[in-house]
Protein backbone atom coordinates (compact mmCIF):
# COMPACT_ATOMS: atom_id res chain seq x y z
CA UNK A 1 0.00 0.00 0.00
CA UNK A 2 1.39 3.39 -0.97
CA UNK A 3 1.73 6.21 1.55
CA UNK A 4 3.20 5.52 4.96
CA UNK A 5 0.42 4.73 7.40
CA UNK A 6 0.96 6.68 10.61
CA UNK A 7 -1.89 4.97 12.48
CA UNK A 8 -5.28 3.48 11.80
CA UNK A 9 -8.73 3.62 13.32
CA UNK A 10 -11.57 1.15 12.84
CA UNK A 11 -12.54 2.71 9.48
CA UNK A 12 -9.60 4.93 8.52
CA UNK A 13 -5.93 5.07 7.67
CA UNK A 14 -4.17 8.23 8.80
CA UNK A 15 -1.25 8.37 6.41
CA UNK A 16 1.23 10.65 4.69
CA UNK A 17 -0.10 12.36 1.58
CA UNK A 18 0.62 11.04 -1.91
CA UNK A 19 0.84 12.93 -5.20
CA UNK A 20 -2.10 10.82 -6.35
CA UNK A 21 -4.26 12.50 -3.65
CA UNK A 22 -4.29 15.78 -5.61
CA UNK A 23 -7.70 15.37 -7.27
CA UNK A 24 -9.40 14.17 -4.07
CA UNK A 25 -7.94 17.07 -2.07
CA UNK A 26 -8.95 19.56 -4.72
CA UNK A 27 -12.47 18.15 -4.78
CA UNK A 28 -13.11 19.41 -1.24
CA UNK A 29 -10.62 22.31 -1.06
CA UNK A 30 -12.30 24.00 -4.01
CA UNK A 31 -15.77 23.97 -2.41
CA UNK A 32 -16.95 27.19 -0.75
CA UNK A 33 -19.04 25.26 1.80
CA UNK A 34 -15.96 23.36 3.00
CA UNK A 35 -13.70 26.40 3.44
CA UNK A 36 -16.33 28.88 4.62
CA UNK A 37 -14.71 29.09 8.07
CA UNK A 38 -11.10 29.02 6.81
CA UNK A 39 -8.87 31.96 5.96
CA UNK A 40 -7.97 30.30 2.64
CA UNK A 41 -9.85 29.01 -0.38
CA UNK A 42 -11.82 28.04 -2.23
CA UNK A 43 -8.71 26.70 -3.91
CA UNK A 44 -7.74 26.93 -7.53
CA UNK A 45 -5.93 23.82 -8.78
CA UNK A 46 -2.55 25.58 -8.45
CA UNK A 47 -3.35 26.36 -4.77
CA UNK A 48 -4.06 22.69 -4.09
CA UNK A 49 -0.87 21.66 -5.91
CA UNK A 50 1.10 24.11 -3.76
CA UNK A 51 -0.51 22.79 -0.55
CA UNK A 52 0.26 19.19 -1.50
CA UNK A 53 3.89 19.99 -2.33
CA UNK A 54 4.28 21.82 0.98
CA UNK A 55 2.66 19.14 3.16
CA UNK A 56 4.68 16.42 1.42
CA UNK A 57 7.91 18.30 2.29
CA UNK A 58 7.16 18.33 6.03
CA UNK A 59 8.40 14.79 6.82
CA UNK A 60 11.87 15.87 5.57
CA UNK A 61 12.10 18.80 7.99
CA UNK A 62 14.33 18.51 11.06
CA UNK A 63 13.02 19.15 13.53
CA UNK A 64 9.58 18.46 12.17
CA UNK A 65 7.18 21.19 13.29
CA UNK A 66 4.14 20.32 11.16
CA UNK A 67 2.43 16.99 10.61
CA UNK A 68 -0.12 16.98 7.82
CA UNK A 69 -1.84 13.66 7.26
CA UNK A 70 -4.36 12.29 4.82
CA UNK A 71 -7.56 10.81 6.22
CA UNK A 72 -8.04 7.78 3.97
CA UNK A 73 -10.72 5.14 3.74
CA UNK A 74 -9.67 1.63 4.75
CA UNK A 75 -11.93 0.34 1.99
CA UNK A 76 -9.83 1.67 -0.89
CA UNK A 77 -7.17 4.00 0.65
CA UNK A 78 -8.84 6.99 -1.05
CA UNK A 79 -8.33 10.47 0.39
CA UNK A 80 -11.41 11.64 2.30
CA UNK A 81 -9.83 14.69 3.97
CA UNK A 82 -6.91 15.76 6.07
CA UNK A 83 -5.76 16.40 9.61
CA UNK A 84 -2.69 17.90 11.17
CA UNK A 85 -0.61 18.63 14.21
CA UNK A 86 1.24 21.93 14.33
CA UNK A 87 3.89 22.48 17.00
CA UNK A 88 4.06 26.04 18.28
CA UNK A 89 7.81 26.47 18.77
CA UNK A 90 10.93 24.37 18.70
CA UNK A 91 11.43 22.78 22.09
CA UNK A 92 7.93 23.63 23.29
CA UNK A 93 5.62 20.75 24.19
CA UNK A 94 2.51 22.44 22.83
CA UNK A 95 0.62 21.98 19.56
CA UNK A 96 -2.57 22.80 17.71
CA UNK A 97 -4.52 20.31 15.67
CA UNK A 98 -6.93 20.71 12.80
CA UNK A 99 -8.97 18.73 10.31
CA UNK A 100 -10.98 19.01 7.11
CA UNK A 101 -13.22 16.50 5.36
CA UNK A 102 -14.91 16.16 2.01
CA UNK A 103 -18.64 16.93 2.55
CA UNK A 104 -19.71 13.62 1.03
CA UNK A 105 -18.34 12.06 4.26
CA UNK A 106 -19.86 14.57 6.70
CA UNK A 107 -22.19 13.43 9.49
CA UNK A 108 -20.85 9.86 9.53
CA UNK A 109 -18.43 10.17 12.47
CA UNK A 110 -15.24 10.12 10.38
CA UNK A 111 -13.93 13.47 11.59
CA UNK A 112 -14.48 12.59 15.25
CA UNK A 113 -12.83 9.20 14.69
CA UNK A 114 -9.79 10.78 13.02
CA UNK A 115 -9.50 13.70 15.46
CA UNK A 116 -9.80 11.56 18.59
CA UNK A 117 -7.02 9.29 17.39
CA UNK A 118 -4.91 12.23 16.20
CA UNK A 119 -4.98 13.73 19.71
CA UNK A 120 -3.93 10.39 21.24
CA UNK A 121 -1.12 10.10 18.67
CA UNK A 122 0.09 13.62 19.51
CA UNK A 123 0.12 12.81 23.24
CA UNK A 124 1.57 9.30 23.10
CA UNK A 125 3.86 9.31 20.07
CA UNK A 126 4.95 12.94 19.84
CA UNK A 127 4.87 13.49 23.62
CA UNK A 128 2.86 16.71 23.32
CA UNK A 129 1.63 17.86 26.72
CA UNK A 130 -0.78 20.59 25.66
CA UNK A 131 -2.97 20.09 22.59
CA UNK A 132 -5.26 22.92 21.54
CA UNK A 133 -7.73 23.50 18.76
CA UNK A 134 -9.79 26.46 17.70
CA UNK A 135 -12.93 26.76 15.66
CA UNK A 136 -14.96 29.65 14.37
CA UNK A 137 -17.92 30.30 16.67
CA UNK A 138 -20.23 29.89 13.66
CA UNK A 139 -18.90 26.39 12.94
CA UNK A 140 -21.27 24.35 15.09
CA UNK A 141 -20.27 21.03 13.45
CA UNK A 142 -16.58 21.55 14.24
CA UNK A 143 -17.41 22.52 17.82
CA UNK A 144 -19.31 19.24 18.20
CA UNK A 145 -16.42 17.24 16.71
CA UNK A 146 -14.02 18.75 19.24
CA UNK A 147 -16.34 18.07 22.15
CA UNK A 148 -16.86 14.45 21.06
CA UNK A 149 -13.08 14.04 20.56
CA UNK A 150 -12.17 14.71 24.19
CA UNK A 151 -11.59 18.47 23.94
CA UNK A 152 -13.04 20.91 26.43
CA UNK A 153 -14.03 24.47 25.68
CA UNK A 154 -11.67 26.85 27.48
CA UNK A 155 -12.83 30.27 26.34
CA UNK A 156 -14.01 32.57 23.62
CA UNK A 157 -11.28 34.35 21.64
CA UNK A 158 -12.75 37.63 20.44
CA UNK A 159 -11.42 39.05 17.17
CA UNK A 160 -9.14 36.03 17.01
CA UNK A 161 -8.36 35.90 13.32
CA UNK A 162 -8.81 37.71 10.05
CA UNK A 163 -10.94 35.63 7.72
CA UNK A 164 -11.28 36.94 4.19
CA UNK A 165 -11.19 40.56 5.35
CA UNK A 166 -13.37 40.23 8.49
CA UNK A 167 -12.22 39.72 12.08
CA UNK A 168 -13.80 36.56 13.50
CA UNK A 169 -14.30 35.08 16.95
CA UNK A 170 -13.15 31.57 17.80
CA UNK A 171 -13.60 29.04 20.54
CA UNK A 172 -10.40 27.75 22.15
CA UNK A 173 -10.40 24.08 23.16
CA UNK A 174 -7.84 21.99 25.05
CA UNK A 175 -7.53 18.24 24.87
CA UNK A 176 -8.20 16.40 28.08
CA UNK A 177 -8.49 12.88 26.60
Amino acid sequence: MAGEIIFETPRLYIREYLLSDLDAIHEYASKAEVVQFQNWGPNRLQDTRQFLAEVMSWPKQHPRMSYGFCIASKTDNSCMGGCGIYLNKKGENRAKIGYILNPKYWNQGYTTEANSSLAVYAKEELKIDLIEATCDVRNIASKRVLEKSGFQLVRLLENHYLQKGIMRDSYLFKYHG
